[in-house]
């Protein structure tokens, strides 16, 4: 990466170079002579301004052109484990979105979305903690645990949204012939995603069913139970949910 910057910023730099020279060594007298001395003055300022902003434009270009090669170097050598097989961090997840909105532009919507979910699924599990809090419930430690679960299944999910983001090169997805390739990406993480809209919904069902057990029990009714019940097993079945199928 390096090689081809240096010899991209030596071609530019030599040009400019080489138009200074040239405007050191026009004749200011001959100028002069031809076309007066303002117009002169004139044509030897305006040429010292514009190559002055071509020096200046050039400058940002590649320099803009070498930053963003060096994140797509970092984002494909970048050695964070998320291995599906292990208990998923849910701040490290967090980060690797975070880094990867400033390397894929293209997909800011859908990785936006994903640290949406992250978020949701973190006050949906401080409700449930203020809920049982509240009401001296702490015997509720299933709804605990599949909540726990159900955001260990939404952050691998995630990481099969992270690899596809990795995969879709910002340089090639315009390529003739890349098109569908990356199409197949896009359409990938969406499905990702609303399947974890749906893990996010379910939550919010399971809280419901809890206030509503929470409150039958204090009245002395069952049917609350056998619906808070019936609602946890419905969550046990995330594993089903989780992406699974890559194509």
């Amino acid at each position: 990466m390096w090689e081809k910057w240096l010899r991209k910023a030596g071609i530019f730099y030599g040009c400019v170079a080489a138009g200074a020279v040239i405007l050191r060594l026009i004749d200011r007298t001959w100028l002069i002579i031809s076309m007066g001395i303002v117009t002169a003055d004139a044509l030897l300022l305006g040429g010292r301004i514009l190559l002055a902003c071509v020096f200046l434009a050039g400058s940002a270009v590649l320099f803009t052109g070498w930053r963003k090669s060096w994140q797509l170097e970092r984002s494909a050598a970048y050695a964070v484990k998320l291995s599906l097989d292990k208990t998923q961090s849910p701040g490290v997840i967090r980060g690797e979105i975070t880094r990867l909105l400033g390397v894929r532009p293209r997909l800011k919507e859908p990785l936006t979305l994903g640290l949406s979910q992250m978020d949701s699924i973190d006050r949906k599990q401080a409700k449930l903690k203020e809920i049982l809090d509240r009401n001296d419930a702490a015997s509720l430690n299933e709804v605990v645990s599949t909540l726990d679960e159900a955001e260990q299944t939404v952050c691998k999910n995630l990481v099969r949204v992270l690899n596809r983001a990795i995969l879709w090169d910002p340089y090639e997805a315009n390529k003739p012939g890349k098109e569908a390739v990356f199409e197949g990406h896009q359409r990938y993480i969406g499905r990702i995603l609303d399947k974890n809209e749906s893990i996010l919904t379910m939550c919010d069902t399971l809280l419901a069913e809890t206030v509503s057990y929470l409150g039958e029990k204090t009245s002395g009714a069952d049917d609350g139970a056998l619906g808070l019940v019936a609602m946890t097993e419905v969550m046990r079945s995330l594993r089903g949910m989780d992406g699974g199928d890559e194509s």
